[in-house]
């Protein structure tokens, strides 16, 4: 009996970087990922020490879950 093993489609290079981020000035390619870690750990941290009251972060929040779940043609 043999076994089989569905197998990932592969991905080039340029696919996996398409939704990186680049930092300006250095030029570093940093994952998707990482980057959204990064902005909600931000947005979170400014909240924590007072900086950005909860309302305003809560709009932005949604500004920003609204633009990034939006169909690509509108």
């Amino acid at each position: 009996m043999a076994t089989t093993t569905a197998q990932k489609p592969s991905t080039t290079t340029a696919e996996r970087h398409k939704t990186d981020y680049e930092l300006p000035l250095v030029h570093v390619r940093i994952p998707e990922r990482v980057g959204n870690a990064a902005f909600w750990l931000g947005v979170g941290g400014a909240v924590a020490g007072g900086a950005v009251e909860l309302p305003v972060a809560a709009l932005v929040a949604a500004g920003v879950l609204v633009l990034r779940h939006r169909p690509k043609g509108a």
